[in-house]
């Protein structure tokens, strides 16, 4: 900022703002070629942009606009900017409660969504899509080819749009382009005034920006030329650092000294945002380093937005300008190296839940692109990242589990109880994980990773065994726990869908390796969860409690059948020895006997709550990650245990040995179970086995085949709509896309017909 004779710009101003503004621009026009910025123009600038202004100041909003406009009204600067728009992507923005549509035969990205105008435009015919309300805002898709198939684009998106390819005039945006540093360096200034002592005040600061942002808003929606200022801008580290740099003085000592109160603010709001602790070995990972350096407006701004909690407009703004190529890559990396301190702030939020649909907004059209997910994960160690972020944010929430023997446990789980798991914390994190690992190069990368496979299995081993019920046998428990949601919930999206996800990429032998390696890692985090709970012994008695969760033993399922199924794998290569597939067997089969115990009354004096845990156990939202994974493990164990010892273990655990036994003499009545329940538990213990010889969910049966059979079962027993069937289907991954749900369907209904 240079300084000059305030009566200079008193003469400039008192031309007016049309008149000040046609001024500069002509000098402009004279000065074209050099990389000076017009006469008078930073001058002007000191004066309106003043950071003893309010931010919200209508005269000062309304002189850029003039100035930029460079002579013309802003009406007519605007419209005459946006007949040279020629992007060729959509990228509108919406916020939650937005009518949005999602067509799955479009799609390559399972989270592409379009807009109304965009979907209706578009070819969609007899496409499988869906309208839906979204509930944490999004953008349109339409014209991005990394996300979506070029044939669902509308006429006005995508490489064959037809735009505007004539060349816009050099002076036309040379003002705006000299101007922006200055406008975005306000609006950061600003942010730093409103965070005292570390923390931002969210609502007054982002109220009193209202107007400027919105500025930037209209300003960004004059299309791709404008926007391309903007990004230009944002991205330079020479503009930051020439702007921003405490040790560069501009002569005038006011603002030298509020340079440097903001810089010392700044920085100890850099100091109050924590990252976890990495591993050693990924200590000097840029995006895991203690110390945060910024190099351009965008990563400052990228961190305010996560100091106050990612504002509304400010993560609209951040996101309209993802149509440029460039900005989304940098954007990207600004959000990459700033995601480990946004962990950390779902933990000690006081609106967990609305502070995780605004992440999700921005990370979603981030991490759809394939490519530009690979690069993180090559660059930035995005994958490593994302599990160090699950895992500490679960490692501050562990307590003791109390399976078995509690003085000889010393495994520890997760508290259901804290806010981390009743708000779903966790669920931003997870839900990106999902998406990067719906690229198959970036799953892979994380099945090719020893130390990723082996901080993954330690992330699920603290799942494994929460939420243990113990049975009341007196007196009905006085207040009934509500900690089982918090850990089914879990259990699905931070431990099934990451599961499904990779699973999807495992089609063939050529990926065979993959499925060993992540087998190999199950089974060594099993044995090490089998001793740290002390379980030695299959004989030892556990009919009291129960635990639900078992993502150890599912993954272990669930890869396995892969392997065997779509790979070619044999048994004899995947299983542990003898004695570990019989510990192995003892926890779904306890699961199994709780669940008929449950159904039979035996845990009554536990509340509804317990009926409520087997319920959803079955549930069609879990059953494929939960209930069918523990009956395949079982009907292994089935085939490779001795026939004998499996059917004893069987009965023993259902409490019925002396019911099966063909002696005159009855036992004295089982100490587990009261008189009316003997025949029940009988009943139940022949179901499970002809469950288990019957049952061919995981042994053959195709996807497109299991797809009728569920469908045909449901139909059975009562009329369904399309949408009704659908929600109903038992689901894999968070969606029946991949179950041929379409084509069964069109089969059912024609068999139907005709009977």
């Amino acid at each position: 900022m240079a300084s000059t004779s305030s009566s200079d710009v008193q003469v400039l101003m008192g031309k007016g703002k049309c008149g000040a503004a046609a001024y500069i621009s002509l000098a402009t026009g004279r000065d074209t070629g050099t990389n000076t910025n017009p006469p008078y123009l930073n001058e002007l600038l000191d004066v309106l942009l003043n950071p003893s202004k309010p931010i919200d100041d209508w005269e000062t909003i309304d002189w850029c606009k003039w100035l930029m406009a460079g002579g013309r009204t802003p009406d007519e600067f605007a419209n005459t900017v946006r007949t040279y728009d020629n992007a060729t992507t959509c990228g509108l923005v919406w916020t939650p409660n937005f009518v949005a549509y999602r067509c799955r035969t479009c799609g390559i990205s399972p989270c592409m969504s379009l807009c109304t105008e965009c979907f209706k435009k578009g070819n969609h015919y007899r496409h499988d899509f869906n309208m839906f309300l979204s509930q944490a805002g999004g953008a349109c898709d339409c014209g991005d080819t990394s996300v979506m198939k070029e044939t669902g684009f509308c006429d006005r998106h995508g490489p064959n749009a037809t735009v505007n390819k004539s060349v816009a005039p050099s002076d036309l945006m040379s003002v705006a382009e000299a101007m922006m540093p200055r406008i975005i360096l306000r609006l950061i200034q600003h942010l730093r005034e409103n965070c005292k002592m570390g923390v931002p005040d969210q609502k007054s600061a982002i109220h009193e920006a209202d107007a400027y942002l919105t500025m930037l808003l209209d300003l960004n929606n004059m299309g791709a030329l404008m926007r391309h200022v903007m990004t230009s801008a944002l991205t330079n580290p020479q503009k930051y650092r020439g702007l921003m740099d405490p040790s560069v003085l501009t002569g005038q000592s006011e603002y030298d000294s509020y340079c440097q109160d903001s810089n010392k603010i700044y920085q100890h709001a850099v100091k109050s945002l924590p990252n976890p602790e990495p591993p050693d070995e990924y200590k000097e990972c840029v995006s895991l380093q203690e110390h945060l350096e910024h190099t351009t407006f965008l990563e400052e701004l990228m961190f305010w937005t996560v100091a106050y909690e990612f504002p509304q407009k400010l993560v609209c703004l951040l996101l309209n300008m993802l149509p440029d190529p460039d900005y989304k890559e940098a954007l990207t990396r600004a959000f990459v190296l700033h995601y480990s301190r946004i962990s950390m702030m779902l933990e000690r939020s006081m609106d967990p839940d609305t502070l995780s649909n605004r992440v999700v907004h921005v990370s979603v059209q981030l991490f759809s692109n394939e490519k530009l997910a690979l690069r993180m994960v090559d660059q930035l160690k995005l994958l490593h990242v994302m599990v160090i972020s699950l895992k500490y944010m679960m490692s501050k929430i562990l307590i003791q589990n109390t399976l078995h023997d509690p003085d000889k446990n010393f495994h520890y789980v997760v508290d259901c109880g804290r806010q981390v798991m009743k708000e779903h914390c966790y669920w931003p994190l997870v839900s990106d994980l999902n998406n990067v690992l719906s690229h198959k190069p970036v799953a892979v990368k994380f099945m090719s990773d020893n130390t990723l496979l082996e901080m993954w299995f330690d992330f699920l081993s603290m799942f494994q065994g929460m939420n243990v019920n113990q049975r009341e046998l007196s007196q009905h428990v006085e207040f009934e726990p509500n900690t089982y949601y918090a850990a089914f919930s879990a259990e699905l999206e931070a431990s099934a869908y990451p599961m499904w996800a990779l699973v999807s990429h495992l089609r063939g032998p050529e990926s065979a390796t993959l499925s060993r390696r992540v087998l190999t890692f199950c089974l060594t985090a099993l044995q090490d969860w089998l001793d740290a709970v002390n379980y030695t012994d299959p004989n030892v008695s556990d009919s009291l409690q129960v635990s639900f969760h078992l993502p150890l033993h599912r993954y272990l399922a669930v890869f396995m059948c892969q392997a065997i199924r779509q790979q070619g794998a044999t048994l004899r290569e995947l299983l542990p020895p003898t004695d570990m597939l019989h510990l192995l067997m003892m926890h779904p089969l306890r699961v199994q006997v709780a669940f008929y115990e449950i159904l039979n009354g035996l845990w009554v004096r536990n509340g509804l709550q317990i009926k409520g845990q087997a319920m959803t156990y079955i549930q069609c939202n879990f059953c494929n990650s939960m209930v069918d994974a523990d009956l395949y493990l079982l009907q292994i164990c089935a085939t490779k245990l001795m026939p004998d010892v499996f059917l004893k273990t069987v009965i023993e655990k259902f409490h019925v040995l002396e019911w099966m036994s063909l002696c005159l003499y009855h036992a004295p009545q089982n100490e587990y179970l009261e008189g009316e329940h003997d025949t029940p538990m009988l009943e139940s213990c022949l179901t499970f086995l002809a469950t288990l010889v019957n049952v061919r969910t995981n042994l053959g049966l195709s996807d497109p085949e299991m797809s009728r059979l569920e469908m045909v079962t449901l139909l059975c027993m009562s009329d369904k709509t399309h949408s009704q069937l659908m929600e109903l289907m038992p689901e894999r991954c968070g969606t029946t896309q991949n179950r041929d749900f379409e084509s069964v369907l069109a089969d059912v209904s024609s068999r139907i017909m005709y009977i």
